[in-house]
């Protein structure tokens, strides 16, 4: 494993807010924003769901395919697929609640006539695998919801694969901007022979360089949707669950612009691999009162470039632009914590109750200072500094095995509220620091401990909920 538009203003470049619910406990000395229609997403998951959206015949070898990463609701969506099969059909989901079924049948295309792909290229610097597949097919989102879809590939003779692809909603407002992370996927995956990690690359020898326009290796049972049933479905679920109203993102909008007009950025998943403008961008709606909470693990490690589809990042030196946000503008001065090592991702480890923790994240809990939530540590861990913000406490502390060095050491989670001088605005930043923490908000999709465990948790559930809750207030 390691060792390791949104809607755009002049100036500033900020995301308009994509409203819905409200709650107490103002956390903002700024305006915040008001709803400019009724909450679609308790709408959406009024409709009726289906359960045939999860694969029953997986195989890349026959079928496999990528897509435009995210658009704005009502763009074409552009799909490129590979197969050996005379014929496929594609079938697309939306990913929500549904009462309970998980995902929404939008469309059925095809039957469409297959065809063997080109080679990838291979970039004899940087070993960048990219495509330039023909277009296989569009898909037209005019009248869709912002959301994680997922279109199911399948051949003539049944073989099947993901693509997927973020709707997102460029002229709503919504409390919470969910922030999946395609760049930390895309460093890992290595489809063409070669990741940003010499573990899983051909001879060994890492790349310095991943391109976007390429299948996805299948990973965490995701089958070509990078790692997105991995974590963010179980977070998405619970929010939609909820009736929480949400906008859908990738951090490449971050990247583009801030999200000054939400109350919540919500970071999700694995969400390692961060550019400067993204961290920047993310730090300026701060600075006007957008609270952060990220649901994730080891975030904001390691600084990439993005030029179109490549992103780079070239962890041997050499690059000022690339490299450990450590020696770049350390992570922890915003998010309050940095990597400190990482277990085995198959063992089970309990997130433990620290005494920092506020009480009222605890509020309609059964928790407790040194009460274990079952499972929901790991698989990485961190740490705090003298860097992180004074204010901050530290309300989770975990005790876990390092893989490597096979030392005992204890993982934290971290709360700090803070103001900008410059704009007079308050905000709060939460960080798990655990992607596992999703596997105590819903149950779908993979579960890498061995044996898999349900590991769905009311006390993990109310946490969640009371900070989500505060945050958008």
């Amino acid at each position: 494993m390691k060792r390791r538009h949104f809607m755009v203003w002049a100036g500033a470049g900020l995301l308009s807010a994509c409203g819905g619910n409200r709650g107490s406990n103002p956390t903002s000395s700024c305006l915040r924003p008001s709803s400019n229609g009724s909450n679609t997403i308790a709408a959406e998951n009024a409709l009726a769901g289906v359960s045939d959206w999860v694969l029953t015949k997986p195989d890349s070898s026959q079928i496999e395919g990528y897509a435009t990463t995210s658009v704005n609701v009502g763009s074409p969506v552009a799909v490129y697929v590979n197969t050996k099969s005379a014929s496929y059909s594609a079938d697309f989901y939306r990913l929500g609640w549904y009462g309970g079924a998980g995902a929404s049948l939008k469309g059925q295309l095809g039957p469409f006539p297959g065809i063997v792909q080109a080679p990838a290229s291979i970039d004899s610097i940087t070993g960048s695998a990219s495509c330039s597949w023909s277009e296989s097919f569009s898909i037209d989102t005019t009248g869709f919801v912002t959301g994680i879809y997922l279109v199911k590939l399948t051949t003539a003779e049944g073989h099947q694969q993901y693509v997927y692809f973020i709707l997102r909603d460029d002229s709503r407002t919504a409390d919470v901007l969910f922030v999946s992370s395609s760049s930390t996927m895309q460093a890992y995956n290595s489809w063409g022979g070669k990741s940003l990690y010499g573990s899983n690359s051909t001879n060994l020898s890492a790349a310095t360089a991943v391109s976007y326009d390429r299948p996805y290796q299948p990973s965490f049972a995701s089958d070509g949707a990078g790692q997105i049933l991995a974590w963010d479905i179980k977070v998405l679920h619970f929010l939609e669950r909820h009736g929480l109203d949400v906008c859908y993102s990738d951090i490449r909008d971050l990247h583009t612009a801030s999200p000054t007009g939400f109350r919540c950025a919500l970071v999700s998943g694995h969400s390692e691999y961060w550019s400067k403008q993204a961290r920047a961008n993310l730090q300026s709606a701060a600075s006007q009162g957008v609270n952060v909470l990220a649901l994730a693990g080891n975030v904001c490690y390691w600084q990439v470039t993005f030029d179109a589809d490549v992103m780079t990042c070239n962890k041997g030196g050499g690059d000022p632009n690339t490299g450990l946000f450590q020696k770049l503008n350390p992570e922890e001065s915003f998010f309050g914590q940095t990597y400190v090592g990482f277990e085995s991702p198959h063992v089970p480890t309990d997130f433990v109750i620290a005494a920092g923790i506020p009480a009222w994240v605890l509020d309609g809990t059964h928790l407790a200072v040194g009460h274990h939530l079952t499972g929901l540590f790991g698989y990485e861990g961190d740490k705090t500094t003298s860097r992180t913000p004074s204010s901050a406490v530290v309300w989770g502390n975990s005790p876990f095995t390092d893989h490597d060095t096979k030392q005992l050491l204890r993982g934290v989670a971290t709360y700090y509220s803070s103001s900008d001088s410059s704009t007079g605005c308050s905000y709060q930043v939460l960080n798990v620091g655990s992607t596992n923490w999703a596997y105590g908000l819903d149950s779908a999709g993979y579960n890498m401990t061995n044996p898999p465990t349900n590991y769905e948790n009311a006390d993990a559930k109310q946490v969640t909920l009371n900070v989500i809750n505060r945050f958008i207030a």
